[in-house]
């Protein structure tokens, strides 16, 4: 197992401060970004990407298509996604919200959500109670 500040050191600069990482599968194929901020959580599984294989010409093998993308991909502060998550690309993942485990994150999610399913659904909108 990987120390927490081992891990750290080994994470690209676009990674925020990270509190756990499960066996992350893939974190991006580097067609435009992806971000992930500080203190998020992602569980074993996981694929976070900002690219997708082109498959358009018939005539060609899709590897050798090359990729596409969306846009970057980010997931602000405190995001947990649970097992088996997939995040495609062009998404931002809101702070401080959980997404389901086997979902797949095809479009952005509010802050302070909580969203599940294939493609993922905001649930619900989480609030807490006034401080101060």
């Amino acid at each position: 197992m990987i120390g927490r500040t081992e891990r750290r050191s080994r994470l690209p600069r676009w990674f925020g401060e990270v509190d756990t990482v499960g066996r992350v599968d893939e974190a991006g194929v580097g067609v435009e970004r992806t971000e992930i901020g500080d203190h998020c959580m992602l569980a074993n599984g996981c694929l976070v990407t900002d690219g997708n294989h082109r498959f358009d010409d018939p005539e060609r093998p899709v590897p050798w298509q090359g990729f596409t993308t969306k846009g970057p991909t980010i997931l602000e502060d405190n995001v947990w996604l649970g097992a088996n998550v997939v995040v495609t690309s062009g998404v931002r993942i809101g702070r401080r919200s959980v997404i389901g485990a086997n979902s797949v994150v095809t479009e952005d999610v509010p802050p302070f959500s909580i969203a599940a399913g294939a493609p993922a659904k905001v649930l619900k909108q989480i609030s807490y109670p006034a401080t101060g």
